[in-house]
């Protein structure tokens, strides 16, 4: 199990200098803005579609066949990758503190219950984005689930306007904030799902 965990974050180093970059740039602009609380959540969805960097390259890679040569269950090559996903919203949100704390300390003007705030609603959507996605990339491979993303989120959008004209009222943005509060015990229901749903897809997989 921690050599698969370990596989993911040596795939990840290749791509170091690209994440420097990226850390880099929001610097810069934190400073010319002189706000570093908006781009610590962007380092925080960063860092939760990491997960999908890593399946990418398996499916390049062909790691799934070599896997199948290893002496491991396919329900661990899931939960390992399950593990790197947590692992990476985790390196997500210790970047991101550091960010608001910056910004704290060195422009004073942050006020960090609400970037608190803003972090949890991050890492509520980080984990929602993965337990949709994996259980997705599991069955129809890395290239598919990139299209399939667009369709999902359109056909959401569309579904809210559908509602709309039937006239169904749908909670307002002080709701929905209020809503989000309470979501990260349904998401852990749904991760955990997640993981058992890509579990039945591999075993589906090698029948």
């Amino acid at each position: 199990m921690k050599g698969l965990i370990v596989k993911d974050f040596l795939i990840l180093r290749g791509q170091a200098r690209m994440f420097v970059g990226i850390l880099l740039l929001y610097v810069v602009m934190g400073i010319f803005m002189k706000d570093f609380s908006f781009f610590a959540a962007i380092i925080l969805l960063v860092s939760a579609m990491l997960v999908v960097t890593t399946c990418a390259y398996d499916d390049s890679y062909k790691w799934n066949i070599y896997a199948g040569t290893l002496p491991i269950k396919r329900n661990q090559i899931v939960l390992g990758k399950y593990i790197s996903s947590l692992l990476f919203v985790l390196i997500g949100v210790a970047v991101s503190l550091l960010f608001n704390f910056i910004s704290f300390v060195v422009f004073d003007n942050l006020n960090f219950g609400d970037a608190l705030h803003t972090l949890y609603f991050t890492v509520v959507g980080s984990l929602l984005f993965i337990s949709i996605m994996l259980p997705i990339i599991f069955r129809f491979g890395t290239e598919k689930s990139r299209l399939l993303l667009p369709i999902l989120i359109a056909l959401l959008i569309a579904g809210v306007f559908v509602l709309k004209e039937l006239g169904v009222e749908l909670p307002a943005g002080d709701r929905i904030s209020q809503l989000v509060d309470f979501a990260i015990l349904p998401v852990a229901v749904l991760f955990f799902l997640s993981y058992l749903i890509s579990c039945r897809v591999i075993r589906r997989r090698e029948n």
